[in-house]
């Protein structure tokens, strides 16, 4: 379930409960994990072309397919972890739930609010 103010769009990741969903649930680091497993046995990561082509990540470039150090994808996603534990304004549902205050961080809007 997560958050989305209807007056701006702002929006924050699902809220996190213990035992549940969270920054670092395991449907996030399982992926870090074979990332740093394959790369620790010598092997490049493929990711899809279009993703780097414009970016400053090396790459190598085989057959159109395009392959990074896999040390470049751990550090954009925990880069990505980051911005959602940096974005996360109420937590937990029981926090926005009790904030006497509830104000969007981006438009300052109290009343227009999208939970799904």
């Amino acid at each position: 379930m997560f958050i989305r103010c209807d007056n701006c769009g702002w929006e924050q990741d699902d809220f996190w409960s213990v035992g549940g969903w969270g920054p670092f649930d395991e449907n996030r680091i399982k992926p870090l994990q074979d990332v740093l497993e394959k790369g620790l046995n010598g092997e490049k990561i493929e990711v899809d072309i279009n993703f780097v082509k414009d970016s400053q990540i090396e790459y190598e470039e085989i057959d159109g397919k395009a392959y990074v150090d896999f040390k470049e994808i751990i550090i954009l996603d925990l880069d990505r972890i980051k911005r959602i534990i940096l974005n996360m304004t109420w937590p937990t549902y029981e926090s926005f739930k009790n904030d006497p205050n509830k104000e969007c961080p981006q438009c300052g809007s109290s009343e227009d609010w999208s939970i799904d």
